[in-house]
C-alpha cells in the first residue's frame, strides 16, 4: 500500500466531487496531507484519493496529481537560483492550487489567483500552455533599476486573434498579455522586460511635458478614422498646419477649443495637466508597466459582446497575479487604461467607455 501513499506539494489543494475544476470543492488539503490513490486511471490528471482530514473527516474524492509527491519524496520547493531574480510574489499566499481543466485549456481559476513561485521561470506566466506563448521580437530592457508598478488595458482594435497574433510576433507592437472573449490567456513578452504597447510619441510627449493641459486641443491623426469635423486643421509632427493625409501627425478643431473627447479623461481624474503616471514614469509607460490586451473592438457603452464576462474573469485574476507579485496598489490609479496614460493618442476609446473599470478593482464575480 506504501506505493500509494502520497503528500500534498502545495501551500493548499482543493479535493473535488468530480475531475474539474467546475465541479464542488469538497475539501481543502493542507501542504504535507497524506492521501492514498484509490485507482489507477488518470482522469486527465485527476486522481481518485482518499484522505482522513485532522479534525474535518474523511473524503473520498478527486485532486490533480502535479500537486502530489510520494512519500519518501522532498517537498522542498525549487532552488532559488531557477526563480527569477528581480520578480516579488507574495509568500503568504494561502490559495488552493488546481489546472485550469485539462491540458489547461482553459481560463485562470480564480483560487490558483497567486501561483507558486517555484513555477514561474523567465518572466512566463506557468498557466499558459506552450502554444499561446509567442515570444515577440518587439520587447526590451527596462531602463535602470525600473520597478514595475503599474497595468495598461487595452482593446486590440480587432476581434482577430490571427491578425493580433501577427501583429505582436513581427516587427511593431506588443503587449505581455492578451486575453480573448472567451476568457482565454496568451502571453507574448516575459514580464521582467518592457513590451511596446503604450509609447509616446516624441511630439506628444512635447505637448504633455508643457505641463499647461494644453494638449486637450489636439488628437492624434489616424486615417481610418471618418469622424473629424469637415472644417478640422491638421498639423504635421513638426506642428506645421499640413492638408489630411499621410503627412497629418495631429488634428485640431478649427475654433483652438478643446475637443470634447477629453470630459471622459476629466470625469475619470479632473482636470490633470498631464496624462496618468506621465511625470512618475519619466513619459514612458512601458517602462513601469505590464500592458494587457482585449480581443475586442470596444465600446462607448456596456456591451457583453465587446467585454465579455469570461473576459473579466480572467482579466480580474490576472490582475490579481500581477498586483501581488509586484505589490502594485490594486486602485484605479495603478490599473489604468492606454487612454487614461496617452490620452491624446487614444482620447477615450482604449479600452473604452463601455469598459467596467470596477469589475477589474474591486472583483466582479465570486468564488466558487
Amino acid at each position: 500500500m506504501n506505493d500509494r501513499i502520497y503528500r500534498v506539494d502545495a501551500s493548499a489543494l482543493n479535493m473535488r466531487s468530480r475531475p474539474s475544476t467546475q465541479s464542488g470543492v469538497l475539501t481543502t488539503l493542507a501542504g504535507g496531507q497524506a492521501v492514498a490513490r484509490l485507482d489507477d486511471e488518470s482522469h486527465d490528471g485527476w486522481w481518485l484519493v482518499f484522505a482522513d482530514v485532522p479534525r474535518d473527516g474523511i473524503y473520498v474524492g478527486f485532486v490533480f496529481s502535479r500537486y502530489l509527491l510520494p512519500v519518501g519524496v522532498s517537498l522542498s520547493p525549487a532552488a532559488e537560483a531557477d526563480l527569477l531574480g528581480d520578480m516579488s510574489f507574495d509568500d503568504e499566499d494561502e490559495h488552493a492550487r488546481e489546472p485550469r481543466g485539462a491540458a489547461s485549456s482553459v481560463h485562470i481559476d480564480h483560487e490558483d489567483a497567486h501561483a507558486s513561485r517555484a513555477v514561474w521561470s523567465g518572466g512566463w506566466h506557468p498557466d499558459i500552455p506552450d502554444e499561446r506563448r509567442f515570444d515577440s521580437p518587439n520587447q526590451s530592457d527596462r531602463r535602470g533599476d525600473q520597478q514595475i508598478k503599474r497595468i495598461v488595458i487595452h482593446i486590440t482594435g480587432t476581434s482577430s486573434l490571427s491578425r493580433v497574433i501577427s501583429s505582436f510576433t513581427n516587427p511593431g507592437a506588443s503587449a505581455h498579455y492578451l486575453v480573448d472573449q472567451e476568457g482565454l490567456l496568451y502571453q507574448f513578452v516575459p514580464e521582467h522586460k518592457k513590451a511596446w504597447h503604450s509609447g509616446i510619441k516624441s511630439y506628444i510627449r512635447r505637448l504633455y511635458a508643457n505641463r499647461d493641459g494644453h494638449w486637450r486641443k489636439y488628437k492624434r491623426y489616424f486615417d481610418w478614422h471618418r469622424g473629424y469635423p469637415s472644417n478640422a486643421r491638421f498639423f504635421d509632427a513638426n506642428m506645421r498646419e499640413v492638408s489630411e493625409g499621410p503627412d497629418a501627425a495631429l488634428v485640431t478643431r478649427n475654433d483652438g477649443r478643446e475637443w470634447s473627447d477629453y470630459q471622459y479623461f476629466d470625469d475619470r481624474w479632473g482636470r490633470r495637466s498631464t496624462p496618468v503616471g506621465f511625470l512618475a514614469d519619466g513619459g514612458d509607460p512601458n517602462n513601469a508597466s505590464i500592458g494587457i490586451e482585449i480581443l475586442s473592438v470596444g465600446s462607448r457603452s456596456f456591451d457583453p459582446g465587446h467585454y465579455s464576462s469570461a473576459m473579466y474573469r480572467t482579466l480580474e485574476d490576472l490582475v490579481d497575479t500581477i498586483c501581488a507579485r509586484h505589490s502594485i496598489p490594486k486602485t484605479k490609479d495603478f490599473i489604468v487604461g492606454h487612454e487614461d496614460v496617452n490620452p491624446v493618442e487614444r482620447w477615450g476609446w482604449d479600452p473604452n467607455q463601455g469598459f467596467e473599470w470596477d469589475r477589474v478593482i474591486l472583483g466582479g464575480h465570486s468564488v466558487g
